[in-house]
């Protein structure tokens, strides 16, 4: 796919499938700390475990960038693009099922390699399709969704947490992570040369 061979429908639709993906950091970072207590109490573990869990999320964030941007450049894209999304999807699935607080903060490692996924590959895809002033507005729209997460995910898990308790707040965004998987199959194509 070439910059002159995408019609402006087929760029809105992989615009709003890389502001989705981009929305899995702070989904996954802010959406349950409300319930950080109830996974303590559910867990038979101190606060400060699943506190840590926090900073074993963005440490995998981190790392996982160093993992996923050489992988992009040789096995293109949408290959690796998938395989994030699918380990998001398995492991909000497995954070559900969870019995202990070991095994939780190993799954949000994971679950952050998983996130960092469509964050790093949402940029190559920018830098793929778009020039100049189209590809500032595409990460414009990203940066704000990035900056928007972290404003609703709160009240969001708080209201889940209330309704439904903290599981609910892992299968909303294994729900998410669904969606965006089936849009990504749909929407996105190869875009590396």
């Amino acid at each position: 796919m070439t910059h002159a061979t995408f019609t402006p429908r087929k760029a809105a639709g992989i615009t709003a499938v890389l502001g989705l993906l981009s929305l899995f950091p702070p989904l996954a970072t802010d959406m349950y700390l409300a319930g950080l207590g109830d996974i303590a109490e559910a867990l038979h573990t101190g606060e400060r475990a699943t506190d840590l869990s926090l900073s074993i999320f963005f440490l995998g964030l981190c790392l996982g960038q160093f993992i996923v941007g050489p992988q992009i450049d040789s096995w293109g894209r949408k290959r690796p693009l998938l395989a994030a999304t699918a380990l998001f999807i398995v492991t909000s699935l497995a954070l559900i099922l969870v019995q202990d607080i070991i095994a939780f903060n190993a799954l949000r490692f994971l679950r952050a390699l998983g996130a960092c996924g469509g964050m790093v590959v949402g940029r190559a895809v920018v830098n793929d399709l778009y020039e100049g002033r189209q590809a500032e507005k595409v990460m414009t729209i990203l940066v704000m969704l990035l900056t928007i997460g972290p404003i609703v995910s709160p009240t969001l898990g708080s209201l889940l947490l209330e309704a439904f308790g903290w599981r609910s707040i892992f299968i909303v965004m294994m729900v998410v992570g669904m969606i965006a998987f089936i849009l990504s199959v749909i929407v996105m194509s190869e875009t590396l040369a």
